[in-house]
């Protein structure tokens, strides 16, 4: 695989990262339902945060991932609790991995798209 090397190219690349860390979170939350003691209201707080960045993320919006990025940070403090515990599975582990992933993503894809809008704009 090529790296990217124009700032359209880089955009497109974290906006592709940012959905696979975005989805693998998706995921992580609905195989925790499968535990014993999983609960909708469970589900619903895990997943409703993040489906609200859906439509800006489609659209493109850089602002979106920006603020993507302060949700995101809890999603980090639970998967690092979640880690540090006694009890710690899978699903913690999964949860601080993807974060990561998707804050660096969507830092960069913010940013990528800020200087690919300024582009369009100076020409």
């Amino acid at each position: 695989m090529n790296p990217p090397t124009n700032v359209n190219q880089k955009a497109l690349w974290g906006q592709r990262l940012s959905a696979g860390a975005m989805a693998l979170l998706v995921l992580n939350a609905l195989a925790q339902q499968f535990a014993p003691e999983a609960r909708l209201s469970t589900l619903i707080i895990q997943l409703v945060p993040l489906l609200i960045f859906v439509p800006g993320m489609l659209a493109k919006h850089y602002r979106t991932y920006s603020w993507l990025c302060f949700v995101v940070l809890f999603y980090f403090i639970v998967g690092v609790t979640n880690v540090m515990s006694p009890l710690a599975d899978v699903y913690g582990w999964v949860t601080l991995l993807a974060s990561v992933v998707l804050f660096n993503a969507a830092m960069m894809t913010s940013r990528w798209l800020q200087y690919a809008g300024k582009a369009l704009t100076q020409e």
